[in-house]
């Protein structure tokens, strides 16, 4: 076999025990439609701390 194919096997093999580990991401819906329905500030160029605080009590 090639070495180039056995290392891209290799990575496949990992990529996909990867993902199945950490990659169901549904835990974070909630938070992402709070964000997808906030109120748009026109101009902004960074998401706000304050915003932040309220979409996630308790980090801050």
């Amino acid at each position: 076999m090639d070495k180039y194919q056995e290392t891209l096997n290799t990575w496949n093999k990992i990529a996909s025990i990867y993902e199945e580990k950490f990659m169901d991401l549904d835990i974070y819906n909630e938070t992402y439609d709070t964000i997808c329905t906030s109120e748009v500030k026109q101009n902004a160029k960074i998401l706000e701390v304050e915003q932040v605080r309220e979409i996630l009590p308790g980090i801050y």
